[in-house]
């Protein structure tokens, strides 16, 4: 049996957390001045404050924060580097 790429216990949060940047990215295109990334940061906290999410969210929410943001920061950063040249 072949190992599963993303446990089971990590698909709630995570399907959150994409639900959540889907949603920001749509109010990033269709108020540009407030952007995606604020968008995203105020969905966050209305999330976390509104909905409450239970434990089942918080491995994938966890994973979100730790792997995924960092991979983005690197990704942005290689870009920013790579851009001038």
């Amino acid at each position: 049996m072949k190992p599963a790429i993303l446990p089971d216990d990590r698909i709630a949060g995570l399907s959150l957390c994409i639900a959540v940047g889907m949603i920001a990215y749509g109010l990033g295109m269709a108020l540009p001045q407030l952007g995606s990334a604020t968008s995203a940061i105020l969905l966050g906290l209305l999330v976390t404050n509104l909905m409450k999410p239970t434990t089942v969210f918080q491995p994938g929410i966890a994973f979100g924060e730790k792997k995924i943001l960092e991979l983005a920061v690197v990704g942005l950063g290689f870009g920013i580097s790579v851009g001038p040249l």
